[in-house]
């Protein structure tokens, strides 16, 4: 019964962009669209439902954790308070070195079985809260790593004010919870419109598009090597034709 549903669902759905009269090159275009529509009714739905209820703080003290339960999504802040929990389990070190470029080293690290692991050297510069470590988790998933966290924290101890928040340098706007709540207020201002488009595209939002789309063609790739040579040839027409037109109306926009 449910697949019988989800099924009816999906066929309404397609309904709406994909017509009998469509091209091919209409296909591939009312096809991004769909695509398009169905990424943005999730991001829709996660923000609504993140909207009804708070994140819950498993460390209510901690200065870090309040600020970014105030400004992220409850996605994002749970991945943060992930590594931020982990902290607990890990030791921490001045590094002794010679630099003269204002910033100062600290070795964070557990102990398991007597032996050390996963160490990592993080570089501060507190005048202005710039923070570097060599795990590369904030420039890979823009999400604070717990050896940051762990600096920040010993910082904060002591007395420096800029590491009891989150930077806001590291505050990326795509996590933030004003950044969703502009997105619902734009799409509401301009009605549920199955066309509309992000300013931005993220690398997350390209690597997608990359796999949909290479999907796609690997079907019709395989389906076409195997037509025999009149339908072959004909489909390569219409497919050099339609990425000829697509090629303009991108550089176009």
């Amino acid at each position: 019964m449910l697949t019988m549903q989800a099924s009816e669902s999906c066929n309404a759905q397609v309904r709406l962009f994909l017509k009998l009269k469509h091209n091919l090159d209409d296909f591939f275009i009312h096809f991004t669209y769909l695509l398009g529509d169905k990424r943005r009714k999730k991001r829709l739905s996660l923000t609504y439902m993140g909207k009804q209820s708070a994140p819950y703080i498993v460390l209510e003290k901690s200065s870090i954790l309040q600020h970014a339960a105030k400004i992220f999504t409850k996605n994002i802040f749970n991945r943060i308070q992930e590594q931020y929990l982990e902290i607990e389990d890990y030791l921490i070190e001045l590094v002794p070195d010679n630099r003269d470029d204002g910033f100062i080293s600290y070795l964070t690290y557990k102990m398991e079985g007597g032996e050390r692991r996963d160490e990592r050297v993080t570089h501060v510069d507190t005048s202005t809260a710039t923070l570097v470590c060599e795990c590369r988790m904030f420039r890979t998933f823009g999400v604070l790593c717990r050896h940051i966290l762990k600096v920040m924290r010993l910082l904060g101890e002591f007395g420096n004010d800029s590491m009891r928040t989150i930077p806001d340098h590291y505050i990326l706007k795509r996590w933030t919870l004003e950044a969703r709540r502009k997105e619902v207020g734009d799409a509401d201002a301009l009605g549920d419109t199955s066309h509309s488009h992000e300013n931005e595209t993220g690398k997350g939002d390209i690597a997608m598009r990359y796999r949909e789309t290479t999907a796609m063609f690997n079907q019709l790739a395989t389906k076409l090597s195997m037509a025999d040579e009149k339908v072959y040839n004909r489909w390569m027409g219409h497919c050099r034709n339609c990425a000829r037109r697509q090629t303009r109306h991108c550089q176009r926009l």
